[in-house]
C-alpha cells in the first residue's frame, strides 16, 4: 500500500511538472531577429555543432549579464543582441572544438513581471513571457485609456529604452514598434499627442492618427489601412481649416480626404469620418444632416458629435464670381437634433474622432491641454489650467472649433465639446 503510494505521489507530481512545462515553453509569435533582440538574464542559448558527433551545449545567461562556462570562458553579454553572441561564441567554439558549422540560438521563453503605469486602464505589475510583446502586457492591464498614445509608448530600463508604435504594429505589420518583453523593463503609456491628423474617406480604417516626426503622406494612409480598391489614387485632398493645402505637407490638425473613383452623375452628399458607412449619398430635397447620417447608419462609437461640421459649396456673386472658398458651418454645440440643418447640393459632412483633450489658452496661470471630461463647463477647465490671471475678462471667454476655425462666444452655462480650445482674452483696457 505504501510502495502505491509513492508510486501515485510521483505520478501526480510527474503530471504537474509537465503541465507546467507546457504552460511555460511558448513559442515565440515570430521569428526573432538576432539583429534587435536584446539578451537578458535568465535566457538560455543552445549551441549546435552542425555534422559532428560533439553533443549540443547549454549555456545560460547570468543575473550580470554573462555566460560563465569552464571550457570557453566568459562572455559579457549586458546589452548585447543575439547577433552579437552568435558571432563571439561562433569564433571561439570553432576553435576550441575544431568544426565549420556552428548554430546559437536562443531556446524556450520564460517569465518575466513588468510594470505598466499611465495612461492605462489598470496600472500594475503584470506578468508574461519573453515570448510575449508590449501589446500583450498592456492588454493584459485593461488597455490604454481614452486619452493614451498608442504612438509614443516607452519600454525601459535603466538607461535603455525603446520607441514603441503600436500603429505602425498593428497597421503596417512592423514587429520592431511592439518588441518583446524584458526582465526589469517597465511600460509607460503617456497621454494622447495633441498632435494629430484626420485620415478619412476612401481608406480601409479612417481614423485620427497621431502625428510624429518623420511622418509624411504616404505614411499616414497606411496607418489608417491604406487605399481601398476604390480608391481614386490622384485626387487626396489636404484640408487645412477650410482651405484646401496643394503641397502635400502635413501639419497637426489637417485633414485628409482620399476621393473615391466612384463619382454620382446626379447632385449629391460627401459624408466622410467617425460614422458606421462613410461614403457619397445622393442629394434629395429637403434632406436634413439627420436623414443622411441615418443612411449612413448614425454616428461611430468613437465619434466627436459636437464637432460635426457642414462645408458648402463657394458662394457666388453677381459678376460670377466665387466670394470665397468651401466654407464651413458648425453643429451648435449641445444640439441633439440635427433636423433644423438644411443640407443644399454638393455639401460635404466631416464628423470628427473622439481627441480625449481640451486645449486653454490665454490668461490663465497654466495655459496647455488637458483630459476631456464630459458635461464639464469652461470654469472646470480653466480651474484645470490653474485659474484666472488678475488681467483676465472673465465676460469675454472663447471657444473655438479646430474643424470648422469658428470661434463663439461661449454661451453662459455651455459645456465644452471635446478637441475644443477655451481662450480667455485679456481685459481691454490692459491691451
Amino acid at each position: 500500500m505504501k510502495q502505491l503510494t509513492i508510486i501515485t505521489i510521483f505520478f501526480v507530481l510527474s503530471f504537474a511538472l509537465c503541465l507546467h512545462a507546457e504552460e511555460n515553453v511558448k513559442l515565440f509569435n515570430s521569428a526573432v531577429n538576432p539583429d534587435t533582440y536584446l539578451l537578458r538574464p535568465g535566457d538560455k542559448l543552445l549551441v549546435t555543432f552542425i555534422n559532428s558527433q560533439i553533443e549540443p551545449l547549454n549555456l545560460e545567461i547570468d543575473p550580470e549579464g554573462k555566460i560563465v562556462d569552464e571550457t570557453i570562458g566568459l562572455f559579457d553579454l549586458q546589452d548585447k543582441t543575439l547577433a552579437f553572441a552568435k558571432k563571439e561564441l561562433t569564433e571561439i567554439l570553432k576553435q576550441l572544438y575544431n568544426v565549420n558549422e556552428i548554430d546559437v540560438s536562443i531556446t524556450a521563453p520564460r517569465e518575466v513581471a513588468i510594470s505598466v503605469y499611465g495612461s492605462i486602464l489598470h496600472p500594475g505589475v503584470y506578468k508574461g513571457l519573453t515570448s510575449d510583446r508590449v501589446s500583450d502586457i498592456i492588454k493584459k492591464a485593461g488597455g490604454i485609456s481614452n486619452n493614451g498614445s498608442s504612438r509614443n509608448i516607452l519600454f525601459y530600463g535603466g538607461e535603455n529604452h525603446i520607441d514603441v508604435d503600436l500603429d505602425k504594429a498593428v497597421y503596417l505589420g512592423d514587429l520592431k514598434s511592439n518588441p518583446y518583453l524584458y526582465a526589469g523593463y517597465s511600460i509607460e503609456v503617456p497621454s494622447k499627442s495633441s498632435q494629430t491628423v484626420q485620415i478619412t474617406g476612401d481608406v480601409n480604417f479612417p481614423r485620427e492618427v497621431e502625428l510624429k516626426d518623420g511622418d509624411n503622406l504616404t505614411m499616414l494612409i497606411q496607418l489608417a489601412g491604406r487605399f481601398k480598391n476604390s480608391a481614386k489614387l490622384s485626387d487626396v485632398q489636404i484640408i487645412r481649416g477650410h482651405k484646401k493645402i496643394e503641397n502635400k505637407k502635413i501639419q497637426a490638425g489637417d485633414i485628409v480626404v482620399v476621393e473615391s473613383s466612384f463619382q454620382m452623375k446626379n447632385k449629391n452628399i460627401k459624408l466622410f469620418g467617425a460614422v458606421k458607412n462613410q461614403g457619397i449619398y445622393p442629394y434629395v430635397e429637403s434632406n436634413t444632416l439627420d436623414d443622411i447620417l441615418a443612411q449612413a447608419g448614425g454616428y461611430s462609437e468613437t465619434a466627436n458629435i459636437e464637432m460635426t461640421t457642414v462645408f458648402r459649396q463657394p458662394l457666388v456673386d453677381s459678376h460670377g464670381e466665387k466670394s470665397q472658398i468651401r466654407y464651413p458651418i458648425s453643429i451648435p454645440f449641445q444640439t441633439t437634433t440635427h433636423t433644423a440643418l438644411q443640407l443644399e447640393v454638393n455639401d460635404s459632412i466631416f464628423v470628427p474622432w473622439q481627441v480625449g483633450f481640451v486645449k486653454v489658452s490665454g490668461a490663465v496661470i497654466n495655459p496647455g491641454y488637458f483630459p476631456y471630461q464630459k458635461n464639464k463647463d469652461i470654469f472646470y477647465y480653466v480651474k484645470s489650467a490653474g485659474g484666472f490671471l488678475p488681467i483676465s475678462n472673465k465676460d469675454e471667454i472663447q471657444i473655438f472649433n479646430p474643424i470648422s476655425e469658428n470661434t463663439i462666444l461661449a454661451p453662459s452655462g455651455v459645456t465644452v465639446p471635446d478637441g475644443a480650445e477655451i481662450i480667455v482674452q485679456i481685459k481691454e483696457e490692459l491691451k
